[in-house]
């Protein structure tokens, strides 16, 4: 079955059998005792049923263990809570493992606190990571009208551009 431990193994077999009593008991006495991935299951058992005080909660703790599949769940649930902070802070913990999406979340969030600057510096550091230019990173941003970040373009330097102004004569 290419379970790794006990309580994979045995709550693998249960869930084969239909018998999802005996694996969510399974689960609970694993998670009890700090095991990542059981924490990680009973916070996916908890999203689905709209605890989702109680599935922050478990993927904290799982995700504080390292557990990547939980500190992914805990970004966007935090994000959903209205947590921006928490939320940015796990979206940038996933960035670190290589994950775009995550850090293109960061700079949304960014921008939802008003932080232009911010998140200008986000998408640079993700046009950066992509081996992009800052436009194209920009232009992939869901929902974003890089337009309303940079009105005017951006300069040379790729900082956002001033209005222009006809020269005065003289």
């Amino acid at each position: 079955l290419g379970y790794e431990d006990p309580y994979g193994y045995l709550s693998g077999l249960w869930s084969m059998t239909g018998n999802t009593e005996v694996r969510d008991r399974l689960y609970e006495a694993a998670a009890a005792t700090g095991h990542p991935e059981a924490l990680y299951q009973l916070a996916v058992q908890k999203s689905e049923s709209e605890e989702h005080a109680a599935a922050i909660d478990l993927a904290s703790r799982a995700a504080a263990t390292g557990h990547i599949k939980a500190a992914r769940m805990l970004a966007w649930d935090l994000e959903a809570a209205g947590d921006i902070a928490g939320a940015e802070h796990w979206h940038r913990r996933m960035a670190e493992h290589g994950d775009d999406e995550h850090l293109m979340a960061v700079a949304r969030l960014r921008q939802q606190v008003h932080d232009t600057a911010g998140a200008l510096a986000v998408y640079r550091e993700a046009a950066e990571t992509a081996g992009v230019d800052l436009v194209h990173c920009l232009n992939w941003a869901e929902d974003t009208a890089w337009q309303d970040l940079c009105p005017y373009g951006l300069g040379p330097d790729g900082t956002p551009s001033a209005p222009w102004q006809a020269p005065l004569p003289g």
